[in-house]
Order: structure tokens, then C-alpha cells, then sequence
């Protein structure tokens, strides 16, 4: 029925106070953790690690106002883990102009709601399941390890059809 996450998707969620407690709003162990083994550990692939560094350090030096991206990082620098639905149960509304942040839906976002089946089937034990955490990573974020060079690659076609066209 649900699976144990690293990834705490900051539409439809909740927390218990002892674990907002941890929420490191100016990100003050970043430094220490970005070098740390245990804390790059948790990235599966080199692709991974670029696209959540630079949001990490970005936000870290307030160039990016996002309070979901300081929850992630306090979340993994503790060790959280989320318990996250097989079915998707919540509709975000906040799709428009008047948006902070979303102005507009991303393509992969389906606004179908489902409901859970009960009684509910619990995991085995209480730990990650990367390989959900990893289609996860490659549908949300960084799109997976092959994801740089596609965007490589889709640069270089563009390039070069350019450079025909003018030729």
C-alpha cells in the first residue's frame, strides 16, 4: 500500500513535530554534509548528485526561495524517511498565474486521484526502497543517469540543424 522514501514530495504531505524539529531552514550544515561520504551515499547515479547539489547550493546561497528544497535537505542530512502512498491521493490546485512557483503544470504531472485499498498491506521492514526512489529521481528530478547526455546530445542535433539551415 506505501513505500519508504528518501524523496518527500512537498504536495499532499505531513510531519510529526519531532521530526519538523530537524528543519535546518539556513541549510547551516550543508557545507559538512555536501563533503560527506555518508550524505553522497545517498544519490544513485552521478546525475543525481550534480542536479540535487546545485538545488542544495543554490539554495543555500538564497538564490532559490523554495522552503521544500531545505525540507529535502533536512530530511536526508537526519536520515528521514517518507512513507509515500502507492496511489496518488491529493490534487494540487496551485497551477496558475496567481502561483508562487508553479505557473504551470509539468507535463509529467497527472492530477488523477485514487484511493488506497484497505486493509492496508504494510512493507516488510521500515527502510528505502531505492529502486522506487530511483524511478522516482527519473520521472521528478534529475531524469536519470542517461538524462545529461540526452540534453547533450538533443543540443548538439539542434546545433547541427541549425548550422544546415544556414548553410
Amino acid at each position: 500500500s506505501y513505500y519508504f522514501s528518501k524523496f518527500n514530495h512537498c504536495w499532499g504531505w505531513a510531519s510529526w513535530r519531532r521530526a519538523w524539529k530537524h528543519f535546518d531552514y539556513d541549510m547551516s550544515s550543508w557545507p559538512k554534509a555536501k563533503a560527506s561520504k555518508s550524505f553522497n551515499d545517498l544519490y544513485s547515479h552521478y546525475a543525481e548528485s550534480l542536479y540535487w547539489t546545485n538545488l542544495f547550493d543554490k539554495t543555500y546561497r538564497n538564490e532559490i526561495n523554495s522552503w521544500a528544497i531545505r525540507w529535502t535537505f533536512s530530511c536526508w542530512n537526519n536520515g528521514g524517511l517518507t512513507v509515500t502512498p502507492s496511489a496518488n491521493l491529493i490534487h494540487n490546485i496551485g497551477f496558475d498565474q496567481s502561483a508562487t512557483h508553479t505557473k504551470e503544470a509539468p507535463d509529467r504531472y497527472s492530477p488523477t486521484i485514487n484511493s488506497m485499498d484497505y486493509p492496508l498491506k504494510h512493507p516488510d521492514s521500515v527502510t528505502r526502497h531505492i529502486q522506487f526512489d530511483r524511478v522516482t529521481d527519473n520521472i521528478w528530478f534529475s531524469g536519470g543517469p542517461f538524462f545529461p547526455l540526452r540534453r547533450f546530445a538533443k543540443k548538439i542535433v539542434a546545433l547541427l540543424s541549425k548550422t544546415t539551415r544556414n548553410r
